[in-house]
């Protein structure tokens, strides 16, 4: 799934995919910090994403990763401030998005 948030999303099709991928992925980070620290951390609506109301869910995205961030010790981006109709501000959130979930997949020792 890690790969896939690779995908600069273009369509309503591509979004859906995408969005899916990030939460199966943020899950996944959830229970392994669960099941190695102990810790239970929330879940924030990351699936779909509501397009009327992105500022709601670019929150929620962002507090997930400062979340798992915290608890592993990793530096966190600002994934807050963005404007994803604009191509090049969404491919340089993508890949901080994607950079955050592989950092932690690694620490933890999960996903492919």
């Amino acid at each position: 799934m890690l790969a896939a948030l690779l995908n600069i999303p273009q369509s309503d099709e591509d979004w859906s995919q995408w969005s899916y991928a990030n939460y199966d992925c943020n899950a996944q980070i959830r229970a392994a910090i669960k099941s190695q620290f102990g810790v239970d951390l929330p879940e924030y609506q990351l699936d779909p994403i509501n397009f009327d109301d992105l500022d709601t869910w670019l929150s929620n995205n962002q507090q997930a990763h400062v979340d798992f961030t915290g608890v592993i010790g990793q530096q966190s981006n600002d994934l807050l401030h963005t404007d994803l109709r604009d191509p090049n501000q969404r491919q340089a959130w993508v890949w901080l998005n994607f950079k955050e979930l592989q950092g932690a997949c690694q620490r933890l020792k999960i996903g492919p």
